[in-house]
């Protein structure tokens, strides 16, 4: 379980990098503030869709992890 929750911590580490990178690329930019907050909503966009993502993910292998348990526990008791 601990392996689990090290690549979760991982992967959000990494996402949340990849965010602070690219706003202070775009901040660090010589562009017109129009365009650098045009360029800094994509990006707030693109993370979103990558954490929604990265959410469900996890949604879907818990979700798994609890049926397999299930099955698991109504097999011990039908065994009694």
């Amino acid at each position: 379980m601990e392996e689990k929750d090290s690549r979760v911590s991982l992967t959000f580490a990494f996402i949340a990098g990849a965010a602070c990178g690219a706003v202070t690329g775009i901040l660090l930019a010589p562009y017109s503030g129009k365009e650098s907050r045009k360029k800094i909503g994509k990006a707030a966009e693109e993370i979103k869709e990558k954490g929604e993502e990265l959410i469900h993910e996890i949604k879907d292998k818990v979700e798994a992890v609890i049926e397999k348990q299930k099955e698991k526990i109504e097999g011990l008791i039908e065994e009694e």
